[in-house]
Formats: structure tokens, sequence, C-alpha cells
């Protein structure tokens, strides 16, 4: 039985699927803000749409669907999904015990979502090597 290391290559292999799909990302981003007049602002609608888009539900997509699922669709689609389910559902419980939905709230619930997930991929992770 062969022992999982965190430098696979298959691993590597899907890092870079994901980072040419990031970048292709930040070029159709960059190329729709042009045209569509918003300014000198497509690297802030870029990155805040990661950020609240992709960056919660990520580490969760994960969580659920193993790597062994390699599929960058099925990865972006449970992504996305996770992201618009855990987001508004954590403000609006917020919201209802007090604190006002803003955009720094938002900011802060993504960036703990996330933190939260990292945090428990990572213990699943060392409990599945070990």
């Amino acid at each position: 039985m062969k022992k999982m290391s965190w430098f696979d290559e298959e691993i590597l292999q899907q890092a870079r699927a994901w980072a040419f799909f990031l970048l292709v990302l930040i070029i159709v981003v960059m190329v729709v803000g042009l045209i569509g007049g918003f300014g000198f602002r497509p690297g802030l609608l870029m990155l805040g749409s990661i950020w609240i888009f992709f960056l919660p539900g990520f580490p969760f997509s994960y969580l659920f669907a193993p790597a062994s699922d390699r599929s960058i669709i099925l990865r972006v689609v449970l992504t996305l999904s996770f992201s618009l389910v855990l987001e508004p559902t954590v403000l609006f419980l917020l919201g209802y015990l007090g604190l006002p939905m803003t955009l720094i709230s938002s900011i802060v619930v993504a960036t703990i979502l996330s933190a939260i997930g990292v945090c428990i991929l990572i213990l699943f992770r060392r409990r599945s090597l070990s």
C-alpha cells in the first residue's frame, strides 16, 4: 500500500490545471472590465469575486469531494455552491444576532469560513496520512 505524499505528481498536475484556470479567469475579467466600462477597477472586481464566490467554498469542496474526483468543472461548481450557501447563511445568522451586514463583515466572514475550511481539511489530511 503506497503512502500518499503532499508532492505527488497527480497533485502537481491538478495545481497546474488550477493555475491555468485562474489565469484564464483573470484575463476574462480584465477584458470584460475594460470593455464593459468598469474603468480601472477590473482587478478589484476580479479579486472581490474570487474572495467572495470562490475562496470560502474551495476547502469545503475538497472535504465533500475528495481529490480522486479530478474534474475541474465539478470542483468549480462545488466551490461556487458551497460559497453561495455558507456565506449568506452565516451573514444572515450574524445579522439576526445583531451584526450589521456591511462590506467589512462580508469580507471577514469569507476569510473566517476559508480559514475554518482549511483547518478542517488539514486535520483530515493529517489523519489520513498517519
